[in-house]
């Protein structure tokens, strides 16, 4: 094999992984905040669980599942019995995706590649240029599946290959678990069973791979080694979300072994469903994880998560699930009740979060940081299915204050998403820091860790006032509002006395720099906090518990009567009005 052929199968290689990232992006951006519904809020029991993440993995294939599982357990969206029927559901989607990819498209990839450009270039509305970044991405992973066909077909001559190839055979013990090994290694580091299963498909499309016994350990061995994702992915999440990878890891090899022991069954089987071996691949990918997943799912929700927990231990305190419970949109007081508890709950995620900001501050530590950037992948999907929650919601009847703490509570949600933002702004502010060897004084870090607690102070108020049971009062308004503006004139005073260690020289330039840069974020967090106190101030933000078991309907929109309303006309567009006051401008 000359190195022309290895650049060419490992840019093969590359292609066929960048364009199933394409796809993926793709299908990701289209759906939105749908997709991470359909995952987190239409899993009623396992098979639910299977079936939505079967699904969801054949649209973005498993790797990118099981990471987006994690992290929803991690969010508190979904609990770890849950997840259980959602992993072995993306064990099973991500083997149909591949079943796609076994087909011979080659000859129509360049076609995909400018159809796809076309959309995506062309398009203006971004529905179509997704699905012309999809298309897109289908047209380069057929060509890197070409390069790679094309780059190993000299190995079927190889002798030394072919000796190779004898020793991976499942046909003996030796040679299965050899096989099993090479695959999960190769699978753990490019971090894809589907790119694995695609050299697979190379090299038996070429003729390098002829019998059945040489693929089924190397097909086992890719399912093993996608489990890398999900645990790289899990690491600096909670300890149910790090159970449920490992949950991934654990349904994986006990399908090996499975699978190994009926393997007298599968090579008897796999051969009649289809003449070419590339074929056989596939139907083996998918037949595997189909029986794993019917073959568990049964035992799933009492055995099998009882054995991850005990094997999975550690300590941490009660972490509370989501409130949003689709069962609550038909009782619209008891939905923003249950709103009011999540939106509490989102909030004490970023004091978490700021608490291990300033714990990795003083110590150096990374993890804690890792911790950070995790709770803050949460809050983002957090605040995603909250604004679906409440979307959801405003299309019931509603009274007009329900309506009004609606656009308050959409409000708040993007106040606490944006300080945990700013939050993972001072993660970053504090790495640089530490890699360009900037040290402070300890006076400095006094004075930040005095601003660290007027900060975290402010957060606990902010989250208290959405107790729904006891939301803010005037005294508390004054209260909090006092702390407030005591806290940023305190910002001030503490700047401005820099300012001055600067000017007599205590101090140099970047120091200041760096630490003014921890004054704006924190700064920029407690005004967040101020814009969502305001809204819990609200005269029309309040609860009536007597609506809680009132039921409501769906609205029924019809603009029919109200286009011919002359209010309700279509504006007529006169763009001179864009240059209405030009004439002000100086000349």
């Amino acid at each position: 094999m000359s190195i022309f052929s290895i650049f060419q199968l490992f840019g093969g290689l590359g292609l066929f992984i960048f364009g199933m990232g394409m796809m993926s992006e793709g299908l990701q951006k289209g759906a939105g905040a749908k997709l991470k519904t359909a995952l987190s809020k239409l899993t009623t029991n396992q098979f639910s669980g299977l079936v939505v993440g079967t699904l969801v993995a054949l649209l973005i294939h498993s790797s990118a599942t099981t990471v987006m599982i994690v992290g929803f357990i991690n969010a508190g969206l979904i609990s770890l019995i849950k997840s259980v029927g959602m992993m072995l559901g993306a064990n099973v989607g991500t083997t149909l995706s591949m079943q796609l990819v076994s087909f011979d498209f080659s000859k129509y990839a360049p076609l995909a590649v400018a159809i796809g450009m076309i959309f995506y270039l062309l398009s203006k509305k971004d529905k179509f240029k997704y699905i012309g970044y999809i298309i897109l991405g289908f047209g380069i992973l057929f060509i890197g599946m070409e390069l790679m066909k094309n780059s190993v077909t000299p190995l079927r001559h190889s002798e030394t290959f072919q000796n190779l190839l004898s020793h991976t055979d499942g046909s003996t013990i030796g040679g299965m678990l050899l096989g099993v090994l090479i695959a999960t290694l190769i699978t753990a580091i490019i971090q894809s069973s589907g790119a694995t299963i695609g050299i697979l498909f190379a090299l038996a499309s070429s003729g390098v791979f002829t019998q059945f016994s040489q693929i089924f350990p190397l097909v086992l061995g890719a399912h093993i080694g996608t489990c890398a994702t999900p645990l790289l992915g899990s690491i600096g999440t909670n300890l149910n979300a790090k159970r449920s990878a490992f949950s991934h890891l654990f349904f994986n090899i006990f399908g090996a072994i499975l699978a190994i022991l009926m393997y007298k069954y599968y090579s008897w089987l796999i051969p009649k469903t289809a003449f070419d071996l590339t074929r056989q691949i596939a139907n083996l990918h998918t037949i595997v994880q189909l029986t794993n997943a019917l073959i568990l799912l049964p035992f799933s929700t009492i055995y099998i998560t009882k054995f991850i927990t005990k094997i999975i231990r550690g300590k941490e305190g009660k972490q509370e699930s989501s409130f949003l419970e689709p069962i609550f949109l038909d009782t619209p007081e008891m939905a923003l009740m249950v709103s009011l508890k999540e939106l509490r709950r989102i909030g004490l995620i970023t004091r978490v979060m700021l608490q291990n900001m300033m714990r990795g501050f003083l110590k150096f530590d990374d993890s804690q940081f890792l911790q950070v950037l995790k709770a803050e992948e949460s809050v983002d999907n957090l605040k995603l299915t909250f604004t679906q929650y409440i979307l959801d919601l405003s299309t019931r009847e509603l009274s007009r204050r329900q309506s009004i703490m609606l656009q308050k509570l959409n409000k708040a949600i993007n106040n606490f998403e944006r300080v945990g933002d700013h939050i993972e702004s001072l993660v970053t502010i504090t790495k640089t820091k530490i890699d360009k060897k900037i040290w402070f004084s300890k006076k400095s870090i006094d004075k930040l860790i005095e601003l660290y607690l007027m900060v975290d102070k402010i957060i606990i108020q902010t989250c208290n006032n959405l107790n729904p049971d006891n939301l803010c009062t005037d005294d508390k308004y004054q209260e909090y509002s006092n702390l407030i503006t005591d806290a940023l004139s305190f910002f001030d005073k503490v700047i401005v006395e820099f300012n001055q260690d600067i000017l007599d020289k205590k101090e140099e330039a970047i120091v200041g720099l760096y630490f003014s840069k921890y004054i704006e974020a924190f700064e920029k967090i407690v005004k967040h906090a101020r814009n969502i106190v305001m809204i819990e101030h609200e005269p029309l933000f309040y609860l009536k518990k007597y609506k809680y078991e009132r039921k409501t309907s769906l609205k029924k929109w019809d603009f029919s009567e109200k286009t011919k309303d002359p209010k309700y006309e279509i504006y007529k567009f006169d763009e001179n009005i864009l240059h209405s006051n030009d004439s002000i401008i100086d000349s």
